[in-house]
């Protein structure tokens, strides 16, 4: 149906924003514009607030890219997404929600070109330079770290089974209570289900969202709160489930 909508408002997606809503001139590339345009609009609007025509029959809604916001990084809580964060998700998209891939549609040069279009919506982009977070190399998944991992899960320090339930299937007690930072109605992954996983279903996916949060939404960043050693633990434990 997602599909099918797309295609019969893709006329749409070319309308042009008021004034003074494209992106900062300093930061559009013409190429990427056209991509946008063609590709992205459609959902995420002229304006890049999220509000395109085909916005509102979306859950989740289409992300807006004027504070900067994105969830899935390689940068620290809060901080903007590496150029390279952009464009891996632009290419693989975001499961569970209506975000395709383009990889096999977009060519490197428009992935990169339609990223750096991307950037214009937020003027973060012209004085801040994100940096990757430093990451530990995966020890290896063993019964005694995702033991470990469980207990971190469901106990105080981590609180993850407050949202995610005790099961990992999404329906915590605080689970229906959930708003993202716009506003809207947000629902705890179902960790049983990794395929809707929105940065990746591996163990290292995992443990860099533990160790970046997921800006913009209740999922917090742990790295002030558990060490390395213990990220991965958990990390294996959520990937056992």
């Amino acid at each position: 149906m997602a599909a099918a909508l797309i295609l019969s408002a893709a006329g749409l997606a070319a309308a042009r924003s008021p004034l003074g809503a494209r992106p900062s001139p300093a930061l559009q590339p013409a190429a990427g514009e056209a991509v946008y345009q063609q590709r992205c609009e459609i959902c995420h609007g002229a304006a890049g607030d999220g509000n395109g025509p085909a916005a509102a029959s979306m859950d989740p809604r289409p992300r807006d890219f004027r504070r900067g916001w994105y969830k899935i990084r390689s940068t620290a809580n809060g901080q903007l997404p590496t150029d390279e964060d952009l464009v891996r998700i632009i290419a693989a998209g975001m499961p569970g929600t209506t975000m395709p891939g383009w990889g096999e549609i977009l060519s490197p040069d428009e992935l990169q070109a339609v990223a750096g279009y991307l950037k214009g919506f937020s003027r973060r982009f012209e004085r801040e330079t994100p940096e990757a977070v430093s990451v530990v190399a995966a020890p290896g998944s063993s019964e005694e770290r995702i033991g470990r991992g469980a207990l971190l899960f469901s106990g105080a320090e981590a609180e993850c089974a407050k949202c995610h339930g005790l099961a990992g299937r999404g329906d915590g007690p605080s689970a229906g209570e959930l708003d993202d930072d716009f506003g809207h109605p947000i629902v705890p992954a179902d960790l049983t289900a990794p395929w809707t996983f929105r940065g990746g279903p591996s163990a290292n996916d995992i443990y860099l969202r533990l160790k970046t949060g997921l800006t913009g939404s209740p999922m917090p960043s742990y790295a002030e709160v558990l060490s390395d050693d213990e990220l991965w633990d958990l990390a294996y434990f959520v990937d056992s489930l």
